[in-house]
């Protein structure tokens, strides 16, 4: 846990923060965000001493974070930031291991925790673990970025705008990552972050600040649904539904596909079937069930040739995978113009559908 009372910093005259209260409870994490200048990357540092308050305490599992070393303290809390901050004149496997070595770590421990933790993170260590910075995407360095802060296996992780400078593709690639790694491990997370909608996908609790002050701490859907005054009102947005659906991944709302198989021999009499019980289409898959296309049964030509509605599909620009949040998913059907989107796995089966009428039900819930 970790307990913010009535904590300050001065810079000069000019107050950053101000008499911030804050309760993060063990394996939540907390997203602080406002406008520029808010004091929440100021209220971060705190927690590790990269600044140090002013006025006010600040207690991890109940012990004053200011009895320690600032040195000492940081080696037991992670800490990810926008410019990932990692050594150019290290290899990857060296940048991950930098905490481990500090702490005097036998070697076999350190080599073992490096391989654990690029498994976590979804890079080969044979690929990548005598990669430099200069070899890395942004995408693969933040990654690594991560896995450092982890070595240690710290309770606490405090991210600093952490995706910030990855493109927004990359950046919802590194959000699933990081959901799919805290379901795992379920660390202490304080994360700064400009942007609502990846506060909203990964909070548990949100906190808004506006000059140097939290103006709400709530769940996201409190604060989506009620929010505390004009100014958090106006910060949230008039989309608040909309912005909803970022708290809901495909996998949740998605129902059994209706497919057939295009290589089965009684295809013709199991389209049939499908066209008497009143459906407009069917997925196409292969034996495999991965997934091929489309089948509209009630093409006027279906009678003579039950294939004539078919229709195949570029899979990675219309399927989603069940890690996607409902409100991508509704832009992916927006952008390609289509009331149903298939859902695939990694390998391009299919497992599953969301009709528009799915994500409605939802974002009215």
């Amino acid at each position: 846990m970790i307990q913010l009372q009535q904590v300050s910093k001065l810079f000069g005259d000019i107050k950053a923060v101000d008499s911030v209260n804050l309760t993060i409870q063990q394996g939540e994490v907390c997203v602080l965000i406002g406008p520029s200048g808010c004091g929440k990357s100021t209220t971060l540092k705190m927690i590790n001493r990269m600044i140090e308050q002013s006025e006010g305490t600040i207690l991890i599992n109940g012990r004053e974070n200011r009895v320690q070393k600032p040195e000492l303290l940081r080696r037991t809390i992670g800490y990810v930031i926008q410019s990932i901050g990692l050594f150019p004149h290290m290899n990857v496997h060296d940048n991950i291991a930098v905490v481990p070595r500090l702490m005097k770590w036998e070697r076999n421990r350190i080599d073992n925790r490096v391989l654990e933790l690029m498994d976590l993170i979804g890079l080969d260590p044979a690929l990548y673990s005598r990669k430099y910075l200069h070899e890395l995407s942004g995408g693969e360095a933040q990654r690594i970025g991560v896995a450092r802060a982890l070595a240690a296996d710290p309770p606490i992780l405090l991210m600093d705008e952490p995706f910030g400078a990855v493109d927004p593709l990359g950046r919802l690639v590194l959000q699933n990552e990081f959901l799919a790694i805290q379901r795992q491990l379920k660390k202490t997370v304080v994360f700064v972050t400009h942007d609502l909608d990846e506060a909203i996908r990964l909070a548990d609790r949100i906190a808004i600040m506006k000059d140097g002050r939290i103006i709400q701490y709530d769940i996201p859907e409190t604060i989506l649904s009620s929010p505390a005054n004009s100014f958090v009102r106006d910060f949230v947005g008039s989309d608040r539904s909309l912005k909803k659906l970022a708290r809901y991944d495909a996998a949740q709302a998605m129902k059994e596909p209706t497919a057939v198989n295009i290589e089965d021999e009684a295809l013709r009499g199991i389209l049939q079937d499908f066209k008497e019980k009143g459906y407009s289409f069917v997925w196409a898959v292969d034996s495999g069930y991965r997934l091929h296309g489309w089948i509209d049964v009630k093409h006027p030509l279906f009678s003579s040739d039950p294939l004539s509605g078919y229709s195949e599909i570029s899979v990675p620009d219309v399927a989603v995978t069940p890690e996607y949040s409902l409100k991508s998913v509704l832009s992916r059907m927006l952008g390609q113009g289509i009331k149903n989107i298939p859902v695939i796995d990694k390998e391009g089966k299919l497992i599953g559908e969301i009709s528009l009428h799915d994500i409605e039900r939802v974002s009215e819930s």
